[in-house]
């Protein structure tokens, strides 16, 4: 699965930047995302969270690959750069809405646990939206607009439809 999260990066100048507009991602297997669930609920910072370190490693090597890429503002290079930036840190932190979204669930195991469900509403024209429920989260597809998706949390996304 796909996993968000975002970065705080310190130079070897000491100089930081929060670039809170880039959202990150990195695949993760179903036992990572649990181990995710668990330590943000338990209140530590994905930074800190003991037992994932392979992935917290990943999630660092995906900053470092793309930032040559980047500028110092967050706004995209046309090329890259010649010679690396040097890092002294790399903090790695998900959005404040999603630890919210994390500590509140009740029962993680039994979120994760529960069977994928999907639906599919056919369009006249035969497309369709499809809906998939899996691990906690509600995923919304539209043939018409392919690699585009919704994501959101299964209350939030029950929220949506039934105001």
């Amino acid at each position: 699965m796909t996993f968000n999260y975002k970065y705080r990066i310190t130079y070897g100048n000491g100089k930081t930047y929060d670039h809170e507009d880039i959202l990150m991602c990195v695949e993760i297997t179903e036992e990572e995302y649990k181990r995710i669930l668990h330590r943000i609920k338990d209140g530590y910072t994905l930074n800190d969270a003991p037992g994932i370190d392979d992935l917290l490693d990943r999630m660092r090597e995906k900053v470092i690959t793309y930032d040559p890429w980047r500028n110092l503002n967050g706004s995209i290079r046309e090329k890259k750069l010649d010679k690396p930036r040097e890092i002294k840190e790399i903090e790695l932190y998900l959005e404040e809405r999603e630890v919210r979204r994390i500590r509140s669930i009740l029962d993680i195991d039994a979120d994760i646990d529960r069977p994928e469900q999907r639906m599919r509403i056919y369009r006249a024209d035969g497309s369709y939206v499809e809906l998939v429920y899996k691990l906690g989260m509600v995923q919304v597809t539209d043939s018409r607009k392919k690699g585009r998706y919704l994501t959101a949390d299964a209350d939030q996304f029950a929220g949506w439809v039934t105001r």
